[in-house]
């Protein structure tokens, strides 16, 4: 119990320290020497070092030193509340990072009419009303003011057939990567651009095309006169499309504990994370049924993303304390691929197998589907075109 204990104070400490380094906060400037190296992330690694002695320590059977933890804990939140009660010294800004290119067909989008529709999400990670506002200033300064606003999910988000008639140049999406993998399966046929901006948590498909860049700086990119598009790579499965990859197996129940803190749910996170642990050591495994293709006893969570070559699979496990502390951390930085895992290579064709014969747990896009015994994949090019703006100067 007090293993748990700690470490799931230590999954609260990594969400407050993350919040804190991207706070913008004039006080990150005093300690340029714990915040700057390894880019900004030394930091963390302290976190994690403190987190790992503290959980070996429980585990050992010293409850002097979970208390100890919980102590550090409580004054780790007392900071993070005076910081965020003060308020950052203007917003921190996006850095843009250098992607690999789109290997699917790319083209051009050339109109005169600059007719624009909105789709946003209030419940997507970075998504509220303010930031929503801004997108709306950034889209009517560059000549696509929206002339509808659709909030996704308490409205649909429109078809091909009602763009084509309402006469649409560009249809904005801004939101997380399962809105945007909504909304692009209802317009597939489509003949007009989509543009996909960052309004969610991890936001895998808007870096692909932008670069790691906040929204009104991709819309500052945009020339109505001229839209670059391109139809990447993406993953076809008997549920449909994945745009930006595929989590299998009882490890998917970690997305119920970043639902809960997204929600911040205190009881429900504390809930599911104990779940969590329990369920990726005893849940039945995935097995990857291709040659050579990691561990014959499976993995708690395979990810399986497309790229140029096909489709790039990887075995995600949690088998000691560090294990789980890897999981936790890359929970806390949005992005499961972080955690402790085998690379399995590259394929033209992805089966992935329980053999425990119960149906698998089943992410696409980050969103929940029902799996089965037996899942099959392969690459496919996407029938929309999405505008991209990451070559451009």
């Amino acid at each position: 119990m007090g293993l748990v204990f700690v470490f799931l104070l230590g999954i609260l400490n990594f969400a407050a320290h993350k919040a804190v380094l991207e706070s913008g906060h004039p006080m990150l400037g005093s300690i340029p020497w714990l915040v700057q190296p390894l880019g900004g992330k030394l930091s963390l690694v302290v976190e994690f070092a403190m987190l790992l002695g503290a959980m070996i320590m429980a585990a050992a059977g010293s409850s002097g030193w979970a208390w100890i933890y919980a102590c550090y804990s409580a004054l780790n939140a007392l900071a993070a509340w005076l910081i965020f009660r003060d308020g950052p010294d203007g917003p921190a800004q996006g850095t843009p990072a250098k992607l690999a290119g789109f290997g699917g067909m790319t083209g051009k989008h050339v109109s005169s009419r600059h007719r624009c529709w909105l789709v946003c999400n209030a419940a997507s990670g970075s998504n509220d009303d303010a930031a929503v506002a801004e997108v709306l200033s950034a889209l009517t300064a560059v000549g696509f003011e929206p002339e509808r606003t659709i909030r996704f999910p308490d409205e649909q988000p429109p078809d091909s057939e009602t763009l084509a008639a309402a006469d649409i140049s560009l249809l904005a999406v801004f939101g997380g990567d399962g809105t945007v993998h909504s909304v692009i399966e209802n317009v597939s046929g489509w003949n007009g651009p989509v543009l996909v901006l960052p309004g969610g948590t991890m936001n895998m498909l808007a870096k692909r095309l932008h670069g790691d860049i906040p929204a009104p700086e991709v819309v500052a990119r945009l020339a109505p006169d001229r839209l670059p598009t391109t139809r990447p790579e993406v993953i076809a499965t008997r549920h449909g499309i994945a745009l930006t990859g595929v989590l299998a197996g009882p490890g998917t129940i970690w997305n119920e504990v970043r639902e809960a803190m997204r929600a911040a749910n205190v009881l429900e996170f504390v809930a599911s994370a104990k779940e969590a642990i329990a369920w990726s050591v005893k849940g039945p495994k995935v097995v990857c049924a291709e040659v050579d293709c990691g561990r014959e006893d499976g993995y708690a969570a395979i990810t399986v993303t497309p790229n140029a070559t096909g489709l790039e699979a990887n075995g995600y496990y949690a088998e000691t304390l560090g294990d789980f502390a890897g999981q936790g951390i890359a929970l806390i930085n949005r992005d499961f691929r972080d955690g402790p895992h085998d690379p399995l290579g590259s394929h033209s064709r992805l089966r992935l197998v329980c053999p425990d014969g119960e149906p698998m747990g089943l992410l696409i896009d980050g969103e929940p589907f029902e799996g089965g015994t037996e899942e099959h994949f392969h690459p496919a090019i996407l029938e929309v075109d999405l505008v991209t703006t990451s070559h451009e100067p």
